[in-house]
């Protein structure tokens, strides 16, 4: 997958790729004026850290890697921004 390219079914993530997640339709005013919002990240069950966050009004921008322990297939993301829940969804991932 070249950088830049979304990823899809016939472009599937691969396990240690970096990888910038969107997320669009959020409150305002997330986390308190000048914090970084609390964020947190499942990946087919296994906790993910997230190398950087990077909010921007009602969205915000995760970047990871996919860690080689995820079970490739069509894994499902859970993710977490001050507690509120972010609707799951699933991400194509390849193995190697």
């Amino acid at each position: 997958v070249g950088f830049g390219q979304p990823i899809t079914e016939q472009r599937p993530a691969r396990p240690g790729e970096l990888m910038t997640l969107t997320v669009v339709g959020l409150p305002e005013n997330l986390a308190p004026s000048g914090s970084q919002p609390r964020v947190t990240m499942t990946i087919g069950g296994i906790e993910h850290r997230l190398l950087s966050v990077t909010p921007g009004g009602a969205s915000l921008q995760a970047q990871f890697v996919v860690l080689p322990s995820v079970p490739f297939g069509t894994p499902q993301i859970l993710l977490t921004i001050e507690g509120l829940a972010v609707q799951p969804f699933n991400l194509p991932l390849r193995a190697f």
